[in-house]
């Protein structure tokens, strides 16, 4: 794993160029009348200078069309919206063992060894024992609700982000072997750092800004270029203001993770798999 320090992190994202969309876009009604299609283009992670995730060599000598170096070509927004969803349950602070457990590196050792542990039990178990998948899909839900979902991609990065206390989060990467036909899509990365929330939350907030900022421009270039009207304009507007207000409640939701059934899953499941917390 890379070294866990404190490191500047920075969402980094580009839109396609106008130009081009217009060119190739198959319905030109559809792109122009809803801002996700106008939000076309690439995102990504920096992590103390590291872009993450990165177009493999490989991908970009057989698919050059599809393989820019930077990033993960889709629509910026739904890449948006998937961190309007993820900031409520990220910045929830863990209870302190789980905290210790994840700064330490040992909870993924530990989530590992549970898979094992489970995908080695027989499909019949005794009626009188107790459910261990149930127990434990309890004891790592806490993890897959911090993973960002990213399921409409077919070779995911993984990312995952958790706090481990009011002033400090731990974010988590993965682009290993992440293939699509064979071919590897991403370089080869994975770590673990630790983040100021501040920091974290001043990356959120520059996000939102230049996103917003980029949108509104481009509505305002395809007005201008009398692609579209002014009742036109005033409705992706409109739609640019709904994707903002989604984001922002996204700061304010609170989650509802049951932390005493969650950590009584894990000490349950501990002298099977080792101790954890």
């Amino acid at each position: 794993m890379d070294t866990q320090r404190s490191r500047r992190f920075a969402i980094g994202f580009r839109l396609a160029d106008l130009d081009g969309l217009l060119s190739t876009w198959p319905d030109r009604k559809q792109l122009l009348g809803g801002l996700f299609w106008l939000s076309d283009g690439a995102y990504w992670l920096e992590l103390d200078g590291e872009i993450v995730p990165q177009a493999h060599l490989d991908w970009v000598n057989l698919y050059p069309e599809h393989g820019h170096p930077a990033g993960i070509e889709y629509q910026v927004l739904r890449f948006f919206a998937d961190l309007g969803e993820a900031l409520g349950p990220w910045l929830d602070p863990l209870p302190p063992e789980l905290a210790g457990a994840v700064c330490r590196g040992s909870w993924t050792t530990w989530q590992a060894a549970l898979h094992a542990f489970l995908e080695g039990l027989p499909e019949d178990s005794p009626p009188e024992s107790p459910d261990l998948w149930q127990l434990g899909q309890t004891a790592e839900r806490w993890w897959r609700e911090r993973r960002l979902d990213a399921g409409y991609l077919r070779a995911a990065p993984e990312l995952t982000i958790v706090s481990t206390d009011a002033g400090h989060l731990e974010v988590t990467w993965d682009t290993r072997q992440k293939r699509l036909g064979g071919v590897l899509v991403m370089v080869q990365s994975h770590g673990q750092l630790s983040l100021p929330r501040h920091e974290f939350m001043r990356a959120i907030v520059e996000f939102r800004e230049r996103l917003a900022a980029d949108l509104t421009a481009r509505i305002q270039d395809i007005q201008t270029r009398g692609l579209i009207d002014v009742q036109q304009a005033a409705k992706l507007q409109l739609q640019l203001g709904t994707w903002l207000g989604d984001f922002d409640a996204g700061l304010n939701r609170t989650p509802d993770a049951n932390w005493l059934e969650i950590t009584d899953a894990i000490r349950a499941l501990e002298p099977l798999i080792g101790p954890l917390l």
